[in-house]
């Protein structure tokens, strides 16, 4: 092996940084949405608003952004594309429909 390539633990990947690019260069006020919490750091450094994924999804259930079959459908694939303790997922998949 020539040579191992890491991260350090909370440095930003490439995409990480393009979504930082994008909500820098974006008109009005963007929010990075994101459960990285690394990523939500840098935003909120770079003065912009940052939110955790998490809270942004089931504020937008809450709010009738989508449809219960929509959550149902999607609810798996989102908590396995993301780490999150057992009472976050509990609470997630419990909020009131």
């Amino acid at each position: 092996m020539e040579a191992v390539q890491t991260q350090a633990l909370g440095q930003l990947s490439k995409p990480d940084w393009s979504c930082i690019a994008v909500a820098d260069q974006a008109d009005g006020d963007p929010t990075v949405v994101t459960n990285d919490r690394a990523l939500r750091e840098v935003a909120l450094r770079r003065d912009l608003n940052a939110e955790w994924g998490t809270h942004f999804l089931i504020r937008t259930f809450k709010a009738c952004g989508i449809t219960v079959p929509d959550f149902a459908e999607g609810i798996d694939t989102y908590l396995a594309d993301v780490t999150l303790p057992a009472e976050v997922v509990t609470e997630v998949r419990n909020t009131e429909k």
